[in-house]
């Protein structure tokens, strides 16, 4: 059975995102928070993207609140609440949730996308629209993954955006 543990050191574990829920006990939420937040550090860091760091403190901030508000809470609430991975609505209902966070998800991923194709572009005409073939090809080989990781979240964002109005389309046939 999990309890709520010790005030002071659930303050010092909420410190780094994730270490305070697996303090309580949500191993699933802490492992999943955690693994967010050093995850959009490294894809931030291999991508050289620094645009993506301006979740991580909206990130921290959540995962520490969340933390010290669960444990703050009166025991009979604190023993009802389930400990899952934040992303296991999405495995078991697929990318597109019925609430409409699909869409949100969706613009954010298109977006994303487009932002790195667009740095890709713009740093390539910059740099190397004179030199093609000298370059040119270097670039397009050492920037090859970015632009393939652009492309790929743009598809699954349109892909989100489609599966979204087919789930509305054939809701309103239902009615």
């Amino acid at each position: 059975m999990r309890r709520q543990k010790n005030k002071f050191l659930n303050f010092i574990l909420s410190c780094l995102p994730g270490a305070g829920h697996m303090y309580l006990g949500f191993v699933k939420q802490g492992i999943s928070i955690m693994t967010l937040f050093f995850a959009i550090i490294a894809i931030a860091g291999w991508m050289r993207l620094d645009i993506m760091l301006f979740v991580l403190p909206v990130l921290w901030f959540y995962s520490f609140f969340d933390s010290l508000n669960k444990n703050s809470m009166p025991q009979e609430e604190f023993v009802r609440l389930d400990d899952d991975y934040l992303w296991s609505d999405y495995m078991e209902k697929g990318l597109v949730k019925k609430s409409g966070n699909g869409k949100v998800a969706a613009v954010v991923l298109i977006v994303l996308g487009a932002v790195i194709l667009i740095k890709n572009i713009l740093k390539f005409a910059e740099e190397y629209l004179f030199e093609l073939f000298g370059n040119g090809i270097y670039y397009w080989m050492d920037n090859f993954y970015q632009i393939i990781f652009a492309v790929l979240i743009i598809v699954i964002g349109i892909r989100l955006i489609a599966g979204k109005k087919k789930a509305l389309d054939s809701k309103e046939a239902d009615l």
